[in-house]
């Protein structure tokens, strides 16, 4: 995986993303493509697409958090996910969304967050 900068037309400045690697094997499986996983997801991302990985906010948080990344660029609080029924941080994002942090999973953002 390789760190760098790009423009992000949706917040409009730069920010730190990583790129995956690409599998340099001449497999006959389908090989996957390199993959952008933006770092500053975050409240300004309100779109309904991330212009830099072409994938849905809850897609991009869900690659960062899969991703193996130390999380502490993600502004968190402290809630309940439905799906795996833990009481953990939840990663903030877009208007009204949150992530959470153990399965990725996207559910609305907790009330007073």
């Amino acid at each position: 995986m390789k760190q760098q900068q790009m423009f992000c037309q949706g917040c409009d400045r730069h920010v730190h993303v990583l790129v995956t690697d690409i599998v340099e094997d001449d497999a006959q499986a389908n090989v996957p493509d390199p993959e952008v996983v933006c770092l500053e997801i975050g409240d300004w991302c309100t779109g309904s697409m991330c212009p830099l990985g072409a994938a849905a906010p809850s897609a991009m948080v869900t690659r960062l958090i899969h991703s193996g990344l130390p999380l502490e660029n993600l502004r968190t609080v402290r809630g309940h996910c439905d799906a795996c029924g833990l009481d953990n941080d939840l990663a903030l994002y877009g208007k009204d969304m949150a992530a959470c942090l153990v399965c990725g999973t996207s559910q609305p953002r907790p009330v007073g967050a």
